[in-house]
């Protein structure tokens, strides 16, 4: 998903982002493929919107994607402890 946050106006339309940022970080987690770097990405999008959200005050979607970062940064270790264990 690519995202300007000068589009994200209000709650609503950065809960929508949340939202789908939430399915990318599920597909990220699945992908076979440059599985590091997607994460990577997937886990800079997600820190963005959080900054946003914060500094604009809303709350709702910065719980909608925390349990996302976290499954991600779990991916991270995973992909480290697979790196050691060759």
């Amino acid at each position: 998903m690519i995202f300007d946050l000068e589009d994200l106006v209000d709650e609503p339309t950065a809960q929508k982002a949340a939202d789908a940022l939430v399915v990318e970080a599920i597909a990220v987690s699945e992908a076979t493929r440059r599985k590091r770097q997607k994460v990577r990405s997937c886990t800079a999008k997600i820190r963005m919107l959080v900054k946003l959200c914060r500094v604009k005050k809303y709350s709702k979607p910065i719980e909608t994607v925390k349990k996302s970062f976290d499954m991600l940064e779990e991916e991270r270790g995973e992909m480290d402890v697979n790196l050691f264990g060759i």
